[in-house]
């Protein structure tokens, strides 16, 4: 305990804005930024708040938390109502253990058939903060873009689109390298994306044929 108090304490901070740099300013909270300690004591830190909502099953990825409700469309009113609650609540865990939640950066997202969806009512909305925030039609969670009937078509556009312009890149340097380096840079930067383009694709941006 004495080992972590003395990494904890009397630590301080200068702030820099081009060549002009800042005083030291102690810090009474947090930790240092790219510390080898800093994940293990921030999971600690927040190791109790899946335990504050109460109606809610939270996950959680390193800072990233979110929140599931499971609801037949029948009870829309009550879910919104429990989503808003438990969100209440993880804000005062917040507020209380001198965390900040960014309203803003905070969507609802709804998963069910195109069926199901029609049925949900249009003023279907949760209020984070005093913020109303209304049904995304996506969301991009771990760098996966997931739609609201999980067809995933949005994130395969995505993801075509950035191999195109990553092989569209190398083709305007493919006479600088061997076939092998090329190879290698491919891999490298489209890893395994390039079988959503097709084999084809990869003769013409190589050879030009």
């Amino acid at each position: 305990m004495e080992w972590f108090r003395s990494y904890l304490t009397d630590m301080n901070q200068r702030a820099r804005i081009g060549c002009e740099v800042s005083g030291p300013c102690q810090v009474a909270y947090g930790v240092p930024q790219r510390s080898i300690l800093g994940p293990a004591l921030f999971n600690i830190y927040i190791n109790d708040i899946p335990a504050v909502p109460y109606m809610c099953s939270l996950k959680s990825y390193v800072d990233d938390s979110q929140l599931y409700l499971s609801f037949p469309v029948q009870e829309t009113a009550m879910a919104a109502q429990h989503l808003s609650d438990d969100l209440q609540r993880i804000a005062a865990w917040c507020c209380t253990h001198s965390l900040l939640i960014n309203p803003d950066k905070t969507k609802l997202f709804i998963l069910g058939t195109p069926q199901m969806l029609t049925r949900v009512p249009k003023g279907f909305v949760v209020t984070p903060l005093g913020k109303e925030t209304l049904p995304s039609c996506s969301a991009k969670d771990l760098g996966v873009i997931v739609d609201s009937h999980l067809s995933f078509d949005e994130h395969v556009t995505e993801v075509v689109s950035n191999c195109i312009g990553s092989l569209c890149q190398i083709h305007r340097v493919k006479h600088l390298f061997d076939m092998s380096t090329l190879k290698t840079i491919i891999n490298s930067l489209v890893k395994q994306k390039r079988t959503l383009l097709g084999f084809k694709k990869f003769r013409f941006l190589l050879h030009g044929s």
